[in-house]
């Protein structure tokens, strides 16, 4: 999820590191092999993210994300929605899968805590606790990569094509990690369209996503157009856009 995306003005939190070290301080409450394992859970679904996108990210973008993982908070979901309700107000509209947040102006990622992803597991599945555990790392690492897709692209990105994307390129990370994903109807058609997009406009479609101004704005424009003419049919009623 994107602030922009949703409709959150959030540009007035422009977090330089000290003050992002400052807010993980306050609202992380990690301990140290914690922060330490995350950290290293964080960088190995970065390496994977970037083996897929950096042939088509500018070189500068690439410089200043390589230390992604300091750019992310993580805390308690009881947290992040304190948090974010705190900056956006009665604008923020609870919802029970939101997990995580990019900021673009602040140039970080809001996200829970990889237990909290209990929430998602059916309750059926909570029964066996290994394959609870296993669903739960799969979501973490599906979300964390869609954030830090989110990161690289461009705010101004059309947010139907923003949403696809991140969801198509945390897909792979996600498979190549975990070598499984989470099964649903939508989402896999959602993944499936933007696969089919790139089997269309081969890697003119990554630059869209990533680096726009490679392209011509013809190109743009007819990317744009493949895309908007199947936005009520992937998103209904702009659900998860």
């Amino acid at each position: 999820m994107s602030e922009t995306n949703k409709g959150f003005d959030l540009s007035r939190f422009d977090l330089n590191d000290e003050q992002l070290d400052s807010l993980r301080l306050e609202v992380g409450r990690l301990t140290p092999s914690q922060q330490e394992l995350l950290t290293s859970q964080t960088r190995e679904v970065k390496e994977e993210l970037l083996r897929i996108v950096r042939p088509f990210i500018p070189t500068e973008l690439m410089k200043k994300y390589q230390n992604i993982e300091g750019r992310i908070i993580f805390l308690s979901k009881y947290e992040f929605n304190r948090v974010i309700s705190s900056w956006v107000g009665q604008e923020y509209q609870y919802h029970p899968k939101t997990f995580a947040i990019t900021h673009h102006t602040g140039e970080f990622i809001l996200m829970a805590l990889p237990a909290e992803f209990s929430e998602l597991v059916p309750i059926e599945k909570q029964l066996d606790s290994d394959f609870e555990a296993e669903l739960i790392e799969i979501s973490f690492v599906e979300f964390l990569a869609h954030e830090m897709v989110h990161l690289l692209q461009s705010p101004e990105t059309p947010a139907i094509v923003y949403e696809l994307a991140a969801r198509w390129y945390a897909r792979q990370v996600v498979a190549s990690l975990t070598h499984a994903w989470l099964e649903e109807r939508l989402e896999n058609l959602r993944v499936e369209y933007f696969q089919q997009a790139l089997e269309r406009f081969g890697d003119k479609l990554h630059y869209y996503v990533f680096n726009p101004s490679r392209l011509s704005s013809t190109q743009r424009d007819e990317i744009f157009n493949y895309f908007r003419e199947a936005k009520d049919m992937l998103f209904p009623k702009e659900m998860g856009l």
